[in-house]
């Protein structure tokens, strides 16, 4: 015959309602944080949204055939298009001609303003006559005074320390 007191010098682990009061309160705080890893990551996206609002709405490109759809190109030049959608002008803009991800060109211009259509820059430049495969590079300080870049892929990032 075992004695009690072997019995009873075990560990305590309750009783099986103790366990499912366990077991619901590791679920409820495992959800809980959760919820707050998502609704956390959301307002992360929602706060660089709005700082990037102004920003995605800057394009710029090279296009050969601007006097197409631009007014103010005419044919047999080459054209810096630009375009501002948001509400608001940009200022001292930077943009870089790249073939083969080389400058070869180098512009300023000193505004942007929100005009919601395609404006155009004469691009000045031996050698560039028939290329179509230029690509933009654009730096711009919106109307906040953040300093963005907008690489010849399209992908926006702060420069400069901004905001």
């Amino acid at each position: 015959m075992i004695s009690e007191e072997v019995i009873s010098s075990g560990a305590d682990l309750g009783d099986v309602p103790t366990w499912i009061l366990a077991a619901f309160a590791i679920a409820a705080f495992t959800s809980s944080m959760l919820l707050f890893l998502i609704e956390h990551g959301r307002d992360t996206r929602a706060r660089d949204d709005q700082i990037s609002g102004q920003a995605a709405k800057i394009s710029a490109w090279y296009d050969s055939r601007a006097s197409v759809y631009a007014e103010g190109a005419t044919p047999g030049r080459n054209w810096l298009c630009l375009i501002n959608s948001s509400s608001d002008p940009v200022y001292d803009c930077q943009a870089e001609l790249l073939l083969a991800h080389s400058v070869v060109k180098s512009m300023s211009i000193h505004i942007i303003p929100p005009l919601h259509k395609v404006q155009v820059k004469q691009v000045e430049h031996p050698g560039l006559e028939g290329i179509r495969d230029i690509a933009v590079r654009l730096r711009f300080t919106d109307s906040a005074g953040r300093r963005w870049e907008k690489n010849e892929k399209g992908k926006l990032r702060i420069v400069g320390g901004g905001a």
